[in-house]
């Protein structure tokens, strides 16, 4: 009885969410990240990247010859194509899909020092359930202070358990990102603390933080439209 009426109690004070807002919100935690450490420096650095940007625009309506736009740049040793063919690899965009491929063209980019690379390779291992490896990827990316790899790792260890010492576990790794304006962290570490997944006494933070992300979201998502 207890626990229907605080979940009774939990809906009205939760704001709502939409598939709109929760698609903005990813977007732009994935442009926070392509930015995040000193990724930032592969962007200034690139091979052609005229020709990068071409590429990712092709990819919009015709993912086979961006397919083989990607494959021209890696061979000129572009970093961001190695990451990008990685994924088309991954996802099957413009090719079939490949799990060796992928993590040899994540492998490549990792090799010159992408982070982001490494974040992809993570999850490339975690979908096919080498969850050991992934998590080795992710802790290394912690060592160097690579704030995405706080937010994966504790979000793929609550992907794989519910367990209450698996939520204390994460909370830190949330809780650094969020500090660090990783904007997927904070909306789901406030999403976690306003459904009691870390004790009660933190319900009435979490609302507060939840409703927070979500105005300032809504913001960027209507700022998107104009």
């Amino acid at each position: 009885m207890l626990r229907t009426k605080i979940k009774l109690w939990l809906a009205d004070k939760l704001p709502r969410s939409t598939d709109a807002l929760n698609e903005a919100i990813w977007d732009h935690s994935y442009n926070w990240e392509s930015w995040a450490g000193a990724e930032v420096d592969f962007w200034w650095e690139q091979p052609d990247s005229e020709q990068l940007m071409a590429v990712a625009k092709l990819s919009e309506t015709n993912s086979v010859a961006a397919f083989e736009g990607y494959r021209e740049l890696v061979e000129k040793g572009c970093v961001y194509a190695m990451i990008w063919l990685g994924n088309c690899y991954r996802y099957g965009l413009g090719t079939e899909p490949n799990f060796d491929k992928a993590y040899n063209s994540y492998s490549l980019a990792i090799a010159q020092g992408s982070w982001i690379a490494a974040r992809d390779i993570a999850g490339l291992l975690f979908d096919n359930g080498n969850f050991a490896e992934c998590e080795e990827y992710l802790e290394e990316g912690i060592k160097s202070d690579f704030i995405p790899a706080y937010f994966w790792l504790a979000r793929y260890r609550i992907a794989r358990s519910n367990a209450p010492n698996t939520f204390n576990e994460a909370r830190p790794l949330l809780e650094h990102a969020a500090a660090e304006g990783h904007p997927y962290a904070e909306k789901y570490l406030a999403a976690l603390l306003a459904t009691g997944k870390f004790g009660i006494r933190d319900i009435p933070r979490g609302i507060k933080l939840l409703r927070d992300a979500h105005k300032r979201f809504t913001e960027y998502e209507e700022a998107d439209k104009v």
